[in-house]
């Protein structure tokens, strides 16, 4: 390096200006590595002489060398005679050379021993705030609040303030921007706060800028000013201007203020000014954004917190209960934070009792989320004894009909019972009904439900009736004490007082288990005289109403014996009764237990196939179909399915598509073939009928029984009357009828039957109706794959050729696609031979289409051998096309000669068309030039001496330059050239074009350049042709210095491909300075690609020291002005660090990468934590002593609002710093969903490692608080990290502490909580030192079993039937046989069955089937043996089996 930087001296006295402004550039780089310090030393002289350089860039990269030396003590010296000579340049004519020399200066202040010369410069430095270019002034405001970051200059400084202040008035936006953030620093210093006090009213002034940007800076200083005590009675003023910003027309603006109250109002002295914003921000409430609104309603909940704002917040209540109702998510989710945060001032709660109906009444929303966030927050609210009897009074008269309340009278007999003195419930439940009346009638709402319920009107008591069904379908999932008994109660008393008033609801009161009993009971004493009520309407809703109880296993029973009653109803004179009772009947037959009653109805349908409502004949063919699903009901199907084809020739529409779809449904039931084989005779007089309705839903029926071989023998004998339809009258029944028959040609069977079909299958080629033309092209094709022989299909070709001349396009193409399918059959090929030249013809046509259909066709044709002498015959007609087609028609005409082209005997044909095919390696079509080239390998391949010289002629054509160059032509044929050399036939051709483009590289204009460059090195991928591209790839070197981005850019990435060559790696080290040198080039793009060049370069050059150069500016780019230029610096940086000659170079970058953990930008932020961890994974002490001081500004990274959940997880990989690792444990508790799941992922890896677990240990019990965690996610992965922490030892006793919240979790409402909890405890089992807290828990699964939701006692029955296979935990179960046994005899089926499953499993074992024997159990299995629940019958079927099979009588035992 030492020679390479000798020569980089020389440079300096370069008489070329852009060398000398490079090498200037470089020395700076150079400076930083201390064994080359005397060789730059002995250079300062001739680089201070630069400064005087007449070419201004040379000044401006001499004053960024100087800056960068600046930082090395040796060079101060020097640089401090310097600085005069320096200061010159702030008054040069170049307005960049002046920003350059303040942004000099700046830095060198950061030098202590230049401070002096510094203080001196400041008097000339004010003059640059007067600089007439506004960049100029900008960066001087700047550099003076640096300034002061040194002691020695801020006298200096501090008599400046005035002019800065006066700056506040710069005509130039970003000068004013630079002075508001330039005052800000300067407060932050004791000694200068007199002269900021001064600015206080000016910044005030600037509120009212003309330019939000200047707004929003004064904003944010004002705010940051009045953290200086000193200044707060100044702002005081402020405050009131700051308020009026609401008011903006930019929500940038309004949204600042928004966010900025709750920080002001932390200043008493502030508060004042800021009680003006309230009214404001109500208003706002209504009018803004969601995101303004969210942040309002957060501000308001700060502002809450202090006693002066209360007042102005009451009346911001109902607003934020209307925000519930906003279709935001976050809008909602911040409201409800707040209403809870507000509920926490005591002094509030009167205001928020005062909404609760307004948030009660958000339960009637149909939006399920707002619902659901009114749910929340009621519940939420419900802790406060204050507000209980309100949301309960609330709720009640929300839910009861307004209108028929309105001029409701309460009564008012004397209230019986007693006052209660404790806290007051949600509701007070009646102590009987209906004498009594609640013990709490005044509470709202309570006495005129009563009024209802108690109503002889029966429109007020229907209406107490819906009420009550409302009231327990909202609240099913918070269902209380106090809800049930009364809604159970009213149930008793309104079903014996006016029953068919309750009807409709009682299906809804059965959902809920504790109702049931009652339901049942009143069954048959109400329901069944209901069925003969003599209004129509009542007698259906009652059938309804029993089918929908069916479902539920503990009526079964009740609704068993009133079936008859129901079938009855079949015989209804009323047509309206009919259709609904033959529903309810099906949907009872889903049901083993109700099949054996209705079994007896089947008998009766067969009147209502001819009943005069169509509905009913549709539904009684519908139930057909829906109980042949029943093996046990199919026998007394068969005699209705004659009738059932006899509604094929139903008038209505609905009824014979009803039919249709069941005959083919019940021809799919082995056992009733014999019955619908016998009917299909009659569909011989069907499709004669009159009504083509009849015709077109007998043929379609047809077509699906064929599919039966048990049918077709009988199919067969009416397959000439199904012939016959090929000439119907209707196209539907046509169209239907050529389908049906290529159905039936798909079963050998047929096809003799079939063949006579051909003919009038064949004129339908003709039909008047389009859709049947080419249905029927479509049929042949089906045909021809099942008719034999195919000569018969074949005399179908002639007529195929005239639909290419249709006038409908889409007949056309149709019509080709057929074409295209036939020839895939060789016995048609003989037919078929003037097909080519028609496609050939069609190329003509003007649909487009149909053109490129053509096309298509004609490539696949050109593969059969048997049309090749055809094809052979149409080639000339092809190329002549070849000038004349359009783009899609070319590109088919190459394709069809490029198949042609794979065979010997047609290439010679082919050859003709190669001029014509190289005249279209120059069109805009890409593809058409690939498909060319393909076809030229093709013709190349066997007639080398013939086709290749043609090529070659053609090609080299279009690289001649005439004096009217064409250089688009000539980039396209470089880019076909990259083409041709995937193929060997064609390289000779390409290595004879090689010599006419490397003179382009020179005389081309920029975008040749960059195309020829690329083509060359992509030519230089193929070893054959690297002798020929040799001496332009020597050329790239030179290409890096092009005037030209465009091909400097192409030059860089052409590096990248020549690495992968052993040949080209001394040409790559030889241009690697030149690449070194585009470093510092202007264009961000031009330096992006070098940067990521050099990053490749490290990894295919070996060795690679060459590169070593590149590190010093690298390192300079880590503060580069463009972000991205930053980022793939780190990873080019990352890279040679893990090159072993190249890591020592590397340790001076390590500061600046650690610097960019506080960059602006998160992308580089992101990139500089992946950089660092892969830094530190590699093993090396020296690195990881360097990379130490970055922890604390990755934890800084962790705090910041963006909080980037990838930090996280990458701390975890650098935890080898433990005394950082505890703040992680905090995230725990983050509000932010993903930083929470990041956190817990991170923990899980960190238990891995000894030196965490005694933290880890302690933390337990916050990973057990977030066990509550909202967000199911989070649930579930915190719960699967128990486990990990299982695993080690030193953790079990912690995890002990987890076991019964993870059981709690086992009726979770999410189900993959659910199944992680129990996956967890059945792991966690396994662990000896476990297994007591868990064999102690199993009372609470046990309890799980009564879970209401189905899916928990399957689930806790899964966990302890785990739990029976060891030994200590088996007996554990054993022992609590007792609160097993009375499970079984549960009202809810997944609890029996869950208790069932237990008992199956514990029959396995030796000792605790003794103990089972013991008990009472098998007394008990005897009575459940008759449950309805086949899941229950199941395993106590087994254990009963076992039990007697074993001589064990249950009745004895």
């Amino acid at each position: 390096m030492r020679t390479a930087s000798l020569s980089i001296v020389a440079l300096l006295k370069d008489p070329n200006q852009t060398a000398r402004a490079g090498a200037v550039s470089v020395l700076a780089h150079v400076g930083e590595n201390a064994g080359l310090l005397d060789i730059v030393q002995a250079a300062m002289p001739v680089i201070i002489s630069l400064l005087k350089d007449e070419y201004w860039r040379t000044r401006s990269a001499t004053l960024s060398t100087i800056s960068g030396l600046s930082e090395h003590t040796e060079f101060r010296e020097t640089i401090r005679a310097a600085i005069p000579s320096l200061l010159e340049l702030s008054k040069d004519e170049v307005s960049d050379i002046r920003v350059a020399c303040v942004s000099t200066i700046d830095k060198l202040a950061k030098q202590v021993e230049l401070c002096p010369e510094i203080r001196n410069a400041i008097q000339v430095l004010t003059e640059s705030l007067k600089d007439d270019n506004y960049m100029v002034r900008t960066i001087t405001v700047s550099t003076f609040a640096k300034f002061v970051e040194q002691s020695e200059l801020r006298d200096a400084v501090s008599a400046v303030i005035p002019l800065l202040i006066e700056l506040l008035k710069d005509q130039d936006w970003s000068t004013r921007v630079a002075t508001i953030s330039a005052l800000v620093e300067l407060a932050h210093y004791v000694e200068l706060l007199d002269g900021v006090q001064a600015s206080i009213q000016p910044l005030v002034a600037l509120l009212k800028d003309e330019l939000y940007e200047v707004r929003s800076a004064t904003i944010s200083a004002l705010v940051a000013l009045a953290d200086r005590p000193e200044l707060r009675e100044r702002l005081q003023s402020a405050a009131p201007a700051i308020v009026e910003l609401l008011k903006d027309e930019f929500a940038s603006i309004r949204m600042s203020v928004i966010s900025t109250l709750g920080t002001l109002a932390q200043h008493a002295e502030l508060r004042e000014g800021i009680q003006a914003a309230i009214p404001l921000l109500i208003d706002m409430l209504k009018n803004e954004g969601s995101d303004a609104r969210s942040a309002i309603a957060s501000t308001l909940s700060s502002l809450a917190t202090y006693g002066e704002f209360r007042d102005p917040i009451r009346s911001v209540i109902p607003s934020l209960i209307d925000l519930l109702k906003d279709e935001d998510a976050e809008v909602r989710s911040t409201s409800v934070s707040v209403i809870e945060k507000l509920a926490l001032q005591v002094e509030l709660r009167d205001s928020i009792k005062a909404v609760i109906p307004a948030l009660i009444i958000l339960l009637e929303n149909p939006s399920q989320m707002i619902k659901s966030t009114a749910l929340i927050v009621i519940t939420n609210l419900s802790q406060y004894s204050k507000l209980c009897p309100v949301i309960g009074s609330a709720i009640l008269v929300t839910f009861l009909p307004s209108p028929i309340l309105r001029d409701e009278r309460v009564l008012s007999p004397p209230i019986i019972g007693k006052t209660s003195t404790g806290p007051q419930p949600l509701f007070t439940t009646p102590t009987s009904l209906p004498v009594l009346l609640p013990n709490n009638i005044e509470q709202p709402g309570i006495a005129q439900l009563w009024n209802l319920l108690n109503s002889k009107e029966s429109d007020k008591l229907q209406s107490g009736v819906q009420f009550l069904s409302r009231l327990g379908k909202t609240f099913q999932e918070l269902v209380q004490t106090e809800f049930n008994i009364l809604i159970e109660k009213a149930i008793t008393m309104l079903l014996k007082r006016l029953p068919d008033q309750t009807l409709p609801q009682l299906s809804d009161f059965a959902e809920h288990v504790m109702h049931r009993p009652a339901v049942g009971a009143l069954i048959p004493s109400l329901i069944g005289p209901l069925l003969k009520d003599p209004y129509w309407e009542t007698r259906t809703a009652a059938a309804s109403t029993l089918a929908s109880l069916g479902k539920y296993g503990e009526l079964r029973d009740a609704v068993h014996n009133s079936i008859p009653q129901v079938m009855d109803l079949l015989k209804e004179a009323t047509s309206d009764v009919r259709p609904k009772i033959v529903s309810a009947l099906v949907e009872l037959t889903s049901h083993v237990e109700f099949r054996d009653a209705i079994q007896v109805a089947i008998r009766s349908l067969n009147a209502l196939f001819e009943d005069p409502s169509w509905s009913t004949r549709r539904e009684v063919a519908w139930t057909l179909d829906a109980l042949a699903e029943h093996d046990e009901l199919r026998a007394f199907i068969q005699i209705h399915i004659p009738p059932l084809v006899g509604l094929l020739k139903d008038g209505d529409y609905d009824v014979r598509n009803a039919a249709v779809s069941t005959i083919s449904n019940l021809a799919n039931h082995a056992d009733l073939h014999d019955s619908v084989e016998a009917v299909i005779p009659a569909f011989a007089m069907l499709l004669k009928d009159l009504g083509w309705g009849t015709r077109f839903a007998s043929v379609s029926t047809l077509a699906v029984l064929a599919s039966h071989t048990e049918l077709r023998d009988a199919i067969r004998t009416i397959i000439p009357s199904v012939v016959d339809l090929l000439k119907d009258e209707d196209y539907d029944v046509r169209t239907t009828t050529a389908t049906t028959l290529i159905k039936f040609a798909e079963n050998v069977e047929l096809h003799e039957a079939i063949r006579a079909a051909l003919p009038p299958l064949m004129e339908l080629l003709q039909d008047e109706v389009y859709n049947v033309r080419t249905g029927s092209v479509s049929n042949f094709v089906e045909l021809a794959g099942h008719v034999e022989p195919l000569e018969s299909i074949g005399a179908t070709i002639p007529m195929l050729l005239k639909l290419l001349q249709d006038e409908l396009s889409y007949v056309q193409t149709s019509t080709i696609s057929a074409l295209s399918s036939l020839a895939e059959h060789s016995d048609l090929w003989k037919s078929m031979q003037e097909v080519v030249p028609s496609l050939v013809n069609v190329l003509k046509d003007s649909d487009i289409d149909v053109r490129t259909a053509a096309g298509s066709a004609l490539s696949k044709l050109a593969g059969h051998a048997g049309l090749r002498d055809s094809l052979l015959a149409s080639i000339p007609d092809l190329i002549a096309l070849l000038n004349e087609g359009d783009s899609y028609i070319q590109l088919s005409i190459i394709s069809t000669l490029g198949k042609a082209a794979e065979h010997e005997e047609l290439r010679g044909s082919i050859q003709s068309a190669i001029p014509s095919l190289a005249a279209l390696l120059v069109v805009d079509n890409p593809d058409a030039r690939v498909a060319c080239i393909s076809l030229f390998d093709s013709l190349a391949k066997d007639d080398q001496a013939k086709a290749g010289d043609t090529i070659r002629e053609a090609m080299l054509s279009h690289l001649q330059q005439p004096e009217d160059v064409n250089w688009d032509i000539i980039t396209v044929v470089a880019s076909s050239l990259e083409n041709m050399a995937n193929y060997r036939s064609l390289r000779d051709s390409v290595v004879a074009a090689v010599p006419l483009l490397t003179p382009l590289l020179k005389n081309g204009p920029p975008s040749v350049r960059s195309a020829i460059v690329t083509t060359l090195v992509e030519l230089s991928e193929h070893t054959e042709l690297q002798d020929a591209t040799e001496s332009a790839v020597l050329q790239v070197k030179d290409l890096l210095s092009d005037e030209s981005s465009e091909v400097q850019i192409a030059s860089i990435s052409s590096l990248k491909k020549l690495t992968k060559h052993a040949r080209f790696h001394k040409a790559v080290e030889n241009a690697i300075p030149s690449l070194i040198a585009l470093l510092n080039h202007d264009s961000i793009d031009v330096k992006d690609a070098s940067v990521i060049t050099i990053g490749i370069l490290v990894e295919n050059l070996k060795p690679c020291s060459s590169i070593a150069a590149a590190i010093i500016p690298l390192t300079h780019l880590l503060t580069d002005q463009y972000w991205s230029i930053r980022v793939n610096t780190i990873s080019t940086l990352v890279q040679m660090a893990e090159n072993e000659e190249l890591r020592k170079d590397i340790h001076p970058c390590i500061p600046k990468m650690i610097a960019l953990l506080n960059d602006e930008y998160s992308d580089v932020r992101s990139a500089t934590i992946s950089g660092l961890v892969k830094l530190a994974a590699q093993g090396k002490l020296s690195l990881r002593d360097m990379i130490k001081p970055a922890i604390p500004s990755l934890m800084d990274i962790l705090k910041e609002h963006w909080r980037q959940a990838a930090a996280i997880a990458t701390f975890a990989e650098m935890a080898n710093y433990g005394e950082y690792a505890t703040y992680i444990y905090t995230l725990l508790n983050d509000s932010d969903g993903d930083i929470r799941s990041a956190t817990v992922s991170t923990l899980a890896k960190l238990a891995t490692r000894a030196r965490f677990q005694k933290a880890i240990q302690s933390a337990i019990p916050t990973f057990v608080e977030v066990l509550k965690d909202q967000n199911s996610y989070i649930r579930t992965a915190i719960i699967s990290i128990f486990i990990d922490f299982a695993e080690h030892g030193e953790l079990l006793g912690a995890v002990r502490l987890a076991i019964p919240a993870l059981i709690e979790l086992c009726k979770d409402r999410a189900s993959d909580v659910r199944t992680a909890a129990i996956d967890t405890l059945k792991k966690l089992a396994e662990y000896a030192d476990l297994q007591s807290t868990i064999r102690a828990c199993v009372s609470q699964l046990l309890l799980l079993f009564t879970h209401p939701s189905p899916a928990v006692p399957a689930a806790a029955a899964d966990l302890v039937c785990a739990f029976i296979d060891d030994t200590s935990m088996r007996g554990s179960v054993r022992r609590r046989l007792k609160h097993i046994s009375p499970l079984l005899k549960n009202n809810a089926p997944a609890t029996r069955t869950a208790a069932a499953r237990i008992v199956e499993k514990l029959m396995d074992y030796s000792d605790t089937k003794r103990a089972i024997l013991r008990s009472s159990l098998p007394l008990r299995l005897v009575e459940r043996l008759q449950d309805h629940e086949v899941d229950v019958i199941k395993p106590l079927t087994n254990v009963f089996c076992a039990l007697v099979t074993q001589g064990h009588s249950p009745s004895c035992s």
